[in-house]
């Protein structure tokens, strides 16, 4: 059977698992500190089936062609957005220009917000939000190719799509070990300010989400003043 065109249905059946995944984790999250789980049980109603047709449809064996490559990176950073509104629309009662906003600015790490009543946005979304940047902050089509290794030769590929600035001999002979590296780095600094936070005298969940949004150069905050709610010189040094 001819594989042309198979490799983009794979990548974007992988990222919307991906969403599926980490939609479950919040559902969790949610009911536990009992917060509305509605907005993350349908992302994960919506992302796990298409996912699943998606990977079953498309083949990973298989090296694209440059067309592919960068039709796969736009299609990724378009349905992921798109899916990451759900909560905003049904939690917020967002409209989907609204909250296709909130969703992007996160993703592309703008930090730009139009939410304006912050007493009125559950912790989870929050934490929701600054996940967003986090991802974003590293690239999506990075971490695939740290997490998912089948993607290892055609990943290749889609990195130089998605990033083409770094030359080739500037990066390890497998890409996937640099990935995996930077994701490591990425991640270890992501825990030592968690860390740092906790220590400094932020609440736990003040101190995942700003810790999110520092390593990833996001900027979402929890409260409305943003950082400067805090007035601590030890947390901005920090």
């Amino acid at each position: 059977m001819n594989a042309r065109g198979r490799f983009a249905p794979y990548v974007l059946g992988t990222s919307l698992l991906a969403v599926a995944a980490v939609a479950l984790v919040f559902v969790i999250y949610a009911a536990l500190i009992k917060d509305d789980v509605l907005g993350f049980a349908t992302t994960l109603a919506v992302s796990l089936p298409v996912g699943l047709w998606l990977r079953s449809v498309g083949r990973a064996a298989t090296e694209p062609t440059r067309r592919e490559a960068l039709a796969t990176v736009l299609l990724t950073w378009l349905a992921v957005p798109v899916l990451w509104t759900l909560p905003f629309m049904i939690t917020l009662d967002m409209s989907f220009l609204l909250a296709m906003f909130e969703s992007m600015s996160g993703f592309t790490t703008t930090g730009a917000t139009i939410i304006t009543d912050y007493d009125a946005v559950p912790a989870t979304l929050f934490m929701w939000r600054a996940m967003a940047h986090w991802v974003g902050g590293i690239g999506i089509l990075v971490l695939f190719v740290a997490v998912f290794p089948q993607l290892a030769i055609a990943g290749r590929q889609m990195f130089f799509a998605e990033a083409p600035g770094p030359s080739e001999e500037r990066l390890t002979p497998r890409l996937r070990h640099t990935a995996a590296a930077v994701l490591a780095v990425y991640s270890g600094l992501t825990a030592a300010c968690i860390a740092m936070y906790l220590l400094y005298g932020m609440r736990p969940t003040d101190a995942v989400a700003h810790a999110l949004a520092t390593v990833s150069a996001g900027g979402f905050s929890t409260h409305a003043q943003g950082f400067a709610y805090y007035a601590s010189p030890a947390l901005e040094w920090t």
